[in-house]
């Protein structure tokens, strides 16, 4: 087949020496059918290659990345644990210099030498049990939290009228009228150590069950309970203590 069309001479358009040419038209469609077939074997050689290699490669990807991420959980994890050991050794060497009886909850005050074990959630309401409790040292009242929470602690022993029944009523609290504002108060409560800065004493009447029924609703604190006068039920002695950071 021969081309047809105008070639223009030199000189006598602009376009010197083009030549212009036109295709018939079943050879422009084989054109567009090649092109189109071409195009689509790049396109199933490379669908062919992801679907070949893409779950390699996908798998290649999802290990670095979560080995780079298990590396940082687990070096997290070592830090924790790390910090949690050092910890504990610090919270035994403070039970020990302290003379504290254990580290799941105990209460220590230094100014008065009270060291004594704490019974958790005891019923204010039934004197038998509490009186059980008593006899084996201090009681938490059920409904007040636990130390590191929001709210009240609230811990009471018995007093005594007299340091010859001390032994005999387990008065561990026969002092507390000692206490004074800046005096210092510790209690070791599930492994931790808390430390608390006595900041008011107050004479409250027997009756006054505030301290508990709103324990919730205050700010972390720890409150101390006992009889006043020493040996009786008239009144009560609250001390209220405020936490400060141990380390």
């Amino acid at each position: 087949m021969k081309p047809t069309g105008t070639i223009y001479n030199s000189g006598e358009k602009k376009w010197k020496g083009e030549i212009r040419i036109a295709f018939p038209v079943w050879l422009w469609l084989l054109y567009k059918f090649l092109s189109t077939l071409g195009a689509g074997m790049v396109v199933a050689a490379l669908a062919g290659l992801v679907f070949l290699f893409g779950p390699i490669v996908k798998e290649e990807i999802v290990y670095r990345v979560g080995t780079r991420e298990n590396n940082t959980k687990l070096g997290h994890l070592v830090q924790q644990a790390k910090a949690e050991a050092e910890y504990r050794a610090f919270v035994d060497e403070k039970a020990k210099e302290l003379g504290a009886p254990n580290t799941s909850f105990s209460l220590i005050v230094p100014k008065i030498n009270a060291k004594s074990t704490v019974i958790a959630n005891v019923q204010t309401t039934d004197s038998n049990v509490y009186y059980d409790a008593l006899k084996n040292g201090i009681a938490h009242a059920a409904g007040t939290v636990f130390p590191g929470m929001q709210g009240t602690t609230f811990l009471f022993a018995h007093s005594t009228d007299s340091p010859l029944t001390v032994a005999r009523w387990n008065a561990i609290f026969y002092l507390l009228r000692e206490l004074e504002p800046g005096d210092e108060v510790y209690v070791f409560f599930m492994n931790r150590f808390y430390a608390y800065r006595v900041e008011e004493k107050k004479i409250v009447d027997s009756q006054d069950v505030s301290w508990i029924t709103n324990a919730k609703d205050t700010p972390e604190q720890l409150v101390l309970q006992t009889c006043w006068p020493p040996g009786t039920s008239l009144k009560r002695l609250i001390v209220v203590a405020k936490p400060i950071k141990t380390n």
